[in-house]
Order: C-alpha cells, then structure tokens, then sequence
C-alpha cells in the first residue's frame, strides 16, 4: 500500500540543515542542483563539466541520536520507487537527528531489499505503509565516505550500461 503523508513543514525546516551537510561534502567534487521540492527526489548531481549523473534523496532519521544508526535497517518509503526507477541512478541519504552523521545507499541495495509493511503513527493518525527493508551492511556511513561512494557506483553504473549495450548485439 502506498501512501502520500501530509505535507509537515516542520520537518521540512528540521531537513534543511542536513540537505546543506550532504550538499557541502559533495559540492567539490560534483555539481549540484537543490530542487528544493517537497515531493519529489531533493538533489540532481552532476559532473564538474555539467554532465547529468543521478539524482537524490535526503532523509533526517529523528530517532537516530547517536553516532551509529541503532538498528540492523533502514526502512525507505515503497513511495520512494518512483525516484528510483529513472533511467538514472539514485542515492539515498540517512542523516541523524542532530545532523552529525549520516548513512548513504544507492538504487541497486534498495530494489533488492525485503519489502516490509508497517504502521506508523503520525501527528495526524495511524498510516500502513510498505517499507524497503534495507540491510545496514548496504550502507556506506560517513559525510567524508560521500563524495568516493557516489563515484564509486556510477563507475559500475558506466559499466554495466555498457556491457548491457554490447549483450544486447
């Protein structure tokens, strides 16, 4: 089941010191565009040459207080698939509550996660929704681990475009 949450303001506000974390780490080595939208994916990254490379999403976990995410998980909204699947790779960032630390996972680990449903209580009411159930051995911790982590995937990414494109002949 897919849900659209009421828009909350104040957990838009509370995100934006973590988008600026995420964006400061990546700005020099990529471009980014801040979409600032509220419902759609926050950032498209780019290359030092203007070369559109994947796009991303940021999320403050407010649970997440401590240094190390305290659970073997992380749940990402089924609602999110629609980021996902774009002809472009994705990343999805996991910032901790006070903004110190953060999580971060491409496209491939969460498609290939366990879906998981689960209700959540929300100012506004109880809500069940479904949940990809991502393995925190999928996740790369750390804002320093950003910028190598990205380049990392979208090398694999390069190349498994192109031995798709050769196995297609």
């Amino acid at each position: 089941m897919t849900v659209k949450r009421k828009f909350n303001k104040e957990a838009y506000e509370r995100s934006k010191h973590a988008e600026n974390r995420v964006i400061s780490h990546l700005k020099d080595h990529f471009k980014i565009e801040n979409l600032g939208s509220t419902y759609d994916e926050d950032l498209r990254i780019y290359s030092k040459q203007g070369d559109y490379l994947c796009n991303a999403d940021i999320e403050v976990r407010f649970k997440w207080k401590q240094k190390y995410f305290p659970f073997y998980s992380v749940h990402i909204p089924i609602r999110k698939r629609k980021f996902i699947k774009t002809d472009k790779p994705f990343f999805y960032f996991a910032v901790n509550s006070d903004g110190t630390d953060c999580l971060v996972t491409h496209s491939k680990h969460i498609l290939s996660s366990q879906i998981v449903p689960l209700t959540l209580t929300y100012s506004y009411g109880i809500v069940k929704e479904d949940f990809f159930d991502v393995p925190l051995t999928k996740w790369k911790q750390g804002f320093d681990q950003l910028p190598n982590y990205i380049s990392e995937h979208l090398r694999k990414h390069k190349i498994e475009q192109k031995q798709t494109k050769l196995d297609s002949f």
